[in-house]
């Protein structure tokens, strides 16, 4: 596809990525004989995809979502059309770089993200939330929105210090078209709240509360608590409260009193967890106190120059061309890749999410603006930042935490999946023994600080790369080693989770009693095997097949009537 062209009123400028189900493009458009631009970014539904009913009714309910929020956190919803048979959405351009980049940017240089910063940024996501969470439509209605994937590759920083929240692409809400079928999971594990895990019926926002907690653990940690896990692992321990405490005492914050607020974000009952982004976002601010309180805009402008001064120049020179009318495209970035729908690194589509659902299993990466992330490594570099941390405290390791795919679904042969009844949450004793994958860390290099005659930084400079490698944990990509060799991954065993509609059923598996409903992490040689309900009373069986992937979990939910 050549560039530039003519896209009903827009012109495509350049080509951000695609990946397996849309395609995203930067645009500019004008009005009024040019003296009126607006850059957008252009998400458009592949052709092969048309006929794919279920990913248009998703792609409708983004825009349906999106065009609903209208707050300053939240990135917003232009336009929503067909044009050449394609459906299409325009969403708001927000120059910048996630919070997955910004944490890069800075590790590869052995710096910690500020805990002003930090504080000043999960603030403002939960601005968003609390708007999205109370947000109402046309007459008044609650939509009841639930994000579903709050974490750092959706959460962007503008050049001009604006935080933004992105990719409503698999929130819940009333009203929606597509509804999740076959209990498909949507999101991230290793962000996931207990009861989004195990898809109880009732998910509010509170589940977006907890991903909010873990954002907050890791970026003050400098590493993801669940870093190095598999899937497995990590269901296992978010189901079991075990996420572990923070043991960086950010400097002049009153240790106890973040220690309990980590507490309350991380609940395992949600009913003890913040009951609302407000609540939360006000210890925030209580935190942030012996700091000064809370980064202005001014101040996140300026963090964010730091961060990458080349990158925020080269965003701002290549838009000033482009509204001059220099509409050649720059030359593609050196370490840009195709977009993967099943990914959530650089260049990303979505949510980097695989929802696999019960009838098609497919896997469907849905999100919009989050296709804005991109546009902040266009300008790649970043010689000579003043790089900022904690006062006296020595660099932790970064790690990105799993981008953890949907579990597969299995479904029942002949009978169709209702809504589970909700279960007491069982005690989990032993965690599936899975060898976590340790990547060998990139080099840090430091440069000498650059000084200039800019505000004092947040934080002082630290000039001494990480003690401790840079580990990864084990994800479904398919860029670089995220696996272990095939012949170790073909003994691993895979895990059965089984529910049903109706409780005190016995469980076998080929025959063999296992347990009463539900089963959890029950461990099984990869393969098909045989899984049947008894009802104790009247010896009553029911017979459903099931197909174990090596180191999985799969969810069977089943129905006894």
């Amino acid at each position: 596809m050549s560039y530039p062209r003519h896209y009903g009123p827009y012109v495509l400028l350049e080509r951000l990525g695609a990946g397996g189900m849309s395609e995203v493009d930067l645009a500019r458009r004008s009005v009024a004989a040019g003296s009126y631009h607006r850059f957008v970014v252009i998400k458009r539904v592949l052709t092969k995809n048309l006929a794919d009913d279920g990913f248009l009714r998703m792609f409708k309910d983004e825009a349906r979502i999106n065009s609903r929020l209208h707050h300053q956190n939240i990135a917003q919803l232009y336009d929503f059309g067909v044009e050449n048979g394609e459906f299409f959405l325009a969403m708001e351009y927000v120059p910048g770089m996630d919070l997955r980049q910004i944490q890069r940017h800075l590790a590869r240089r052995g710096v910690m993200l500020p805990f002003k910063v930090t504080l000043s940024v999960v603030a403002g996501v939960l601005d968003a939330l609390q708007y999205a969470h109370e947000a109402r439509d046309e007459r008044g209605q609650p939509l009841n929105v639930v994000h579903r994937d709050v974490n750092p590759r959706n959460v962007m920083v503008s050049i001009s210090g604006e935080v933004k929240l992105i990719d409503f692409g698999v929130a819940k809400a009333d009203g929606r078209i597509e509804s999740t079928r076959g209990h498909s999971l949507k999101g991230k594990f290793a962000y996931m709240a207990p009861e989004q895990i195990e898809d109880g019926p009732g998910i509010d926002g509170r589940a977006d509360l907890f991903a909010c907690g873990l954002m907050l653990h890791e970026l003050t940690e400098g590493v993801h608590p669940f870093a190095c896990l598999k899937e497995v692992q990590i269901m296992h321990r978010i189901l079991a409260g075990q996420i572990g405490p923070i043991t960086r005492s950010p400097p002049h914050i009153d240790a106890a009193r973040f220690a309990l607020v980590m507490k309350r974000a991380l609940e395992t009952d949600r009913e003890l967890r913040y009951p609302s982004a407000l609540a939360f976002r006000k210890d925030l601010e209580e935190l942030a106190k012996p700091l000064g309180g809370l980064c202005t805009r001014q101040q996140l402008s300026e963090f964010m120059d730091r961060v990458d001064h080349d990158g925020v120049s080269g965003i701002s020179t290549r838009l000033q061309q482009y509204e001059a009318g220099e509409l050649t495209p720059p030359p593609p970035v050196p370490d840009a890749r195709p977009l993967d729908p099943e990914d959530g690194t650089l260049a990303r589509e979505g949510t980097s999410t695989r929802e696999v659902t019960v009838a098609a299993a497919k896997g469907v990466g849905v999100g919009v603006a989050a296709m804005l992330v991109l546009m902040g490594l266009i300008a790649a570099g970043a010689a000579g930042a003043i790089y900022w941390t904690q006062a006296n405290a020595p660099p932790a390791p970064m790690a990105e935490p799993t981008e953890a795919v949907a579990t597969p679904v299995v479904e029942p042969v002949a009978e169709p999946v209702t809504e589970p009844v909700a279960e007491p949450r069982p005690v989990i004793h032993k965690e599936p023994a899975v060898t976590p994958f340790v990547r060998d860390p990139d080099p840090v290099v430091v440069p000498t600080p650059r000084v200039q005659g800019d505000p004092e930084p947040v934080e002082d400079v630290v000039t001494e790369p990480p003690t401790e490698p840079v580990t990864e944990p084990v994800t479904e990509s398919t860029d670089g080693p995220t696996a272990e060799p095939a012949t170790e991954a073909a003994a691993e065993p895979g895990f059965l989770y089984v529910t049903a509609s109706q409780k005190g059923l016995d469980v076998l598996v080929d025959g063999q009693l296992i347990g009463q409903v539900p089963v959890k992490f029950h461990a099984l040689a990869p393969g098909d095997h045989q899984v049947s309900l008894r009802d104790p009373a009247t010896g009553a069986i029911r017979a459903f097949p099931a197909s174990i992937e090596s180191g999985k979990p799969t969810k069977l939910l089943l129905t006894w009537e």
